[in-house]
């Protein structure tokens, strides 16, 4: 099942305007000799789901480094800290958690946050590596005897070869995921169950049924 986002502005640019690109995205162009901060905030919809996003923009004289060229989205001096986002769970709360990424694979905390989702560890019976009942989820201990490799990095698949599937992935030889089972394939499984994600019959989709030692799949 795949669930389409829906993005409706709620506060537009107080310096400059924000035009729509056939949907696909928003254009920012600042009032004309504008230079400094400014920001507009969207309510993003997907399913049941709903989450406000503030986006930050900043005018700077000079533009972006001649070896960059227009458009760069990588600009260090500029930007140092790069794109960053920042989800909080309640606004209304001020101790609510807020999860910072620059990658989707690191959203499985707030995935798991926004379906109130359970986890624990537990002996699963014969080769189960995790299971869910409404929005609580067990892995298995020690991952049915292959043990858990718990990726340090899990943004750049830096231990994993790619696959003819864009999705999947094959451990590298000799690294630490070679021959382990993967949790973040597994726990994103798990959470698909929880938000209500059934099964699928592609065998290299993140919910297909078997997940093998070694193997990486995303959504």
């Amino acid at each position: 099942m795949l669930l389409s986002a829906k993005a409706t502005l709620l506060q537009g640019a107080e310096h400059g305007t924000l035009v729509d690109e056939g949907g696909i995205y928003y254009r920012y162009d600042p009032k004309l000799g504008y230079l400094g901060t400014d920001r507009a905030t969207f309510l993003v919809e997907m399913g049941s789901f709903k989450v406000k996003v503030v986006y930050h923009f900043q005018m700077i004289s000079g533009g972006l480094d001649e070896k960059d060229g227009p458009g760069s989205y990588d600009d260090k001096k500029n930007c140092p800290n790069g794109i960053h986002w920042k989800i909080s769970l309640n606004p209304d709360d001020p101790n609510a958690p807020i999860y910072s990424f620059e990658m989707p694979s690191q959203l499985t905390s707030a995935y798991a946050g926004l379906a109130n989702v359970n986890l624990d560890f537990a002996d699963l019976p014969g080769g189960a590596v995790g299971q869910t009942f409404g929005t609580n989820i067990t892995l298995d201990d020690n991952a049915s005897g292959h043990g858990w490799f718990v990726d340090p990095t899990p943004g750049d698949n830096s231990e994993y070869l790619p696959t003819s599937n864009p999705n999947e992935w094959q451990a590298r030889a000799g690294t630490a995921a070679y021959g382990k089972m993967d949790m973040l394939s597994v726990l994103l499984h798990e959470y698909g169950h929880a938000l209500g994600i059934e099964h699928s019959t592609n065998a290299h989709n993140f919910m297909a049924t078997t997940l093998t030692p070694g193997v990486r799949r995303l959504p």
